[in-house]
C-alpha cells in the first residue's frame, strides 16, 4: 500500500453537494445487497463507496471503492482476447 501525502493546491472539479450526492449513492450498501448479495465481497459493514464496471463483452471488470482515509481500485483484464 503506499501513501500519498496532500497536494496543498487543488482543483474543485464538483461541487461539495454533488460530490455528497455521489457518495450517498455509492454508499448504499443496502441497493449493493440487492445486486450482488449479502454474502458479497462488496458488502463491507461499514460505510465505504464502490462503483463496479465490465467492459462490454464481459471479459473485463474493475471494482474502486472509497471512503473518507482511503481510495482502492482493482483490475481483472483478460490481455489475450482469444478463449
Amino acid at each position: 500500500m503506499r501513501h500519498y501525502p496532500a497536494n496543498e493546491q487543488s482543483t474543485r472539479i464538483f461541487s461539495p453537494q454533488a460530490a455528497w450526492m455521489v457518495t450517498s449513492i455509492l454508499s448504499d450498501e443496502a441497493m449493493r445487497v440487492q445486486s450482488f448479495g449479502s454474502d458479497s465481497p462488496l458488502v463491507f459493514g461499514f460505510p465505504v463507496a464502490v462503483k463496479t464496471g465490465t467492459s462490454s463483452d464481459w471479459r473485463d471488470s474493475w471494482t474502486v471503492g472509497y471512503t473518507e482515509e482511503f481510495t482502492v481500485a482493482v483490475g481483472a483484464v483478460i490481455s489475450n482476447r482469444y478463449p
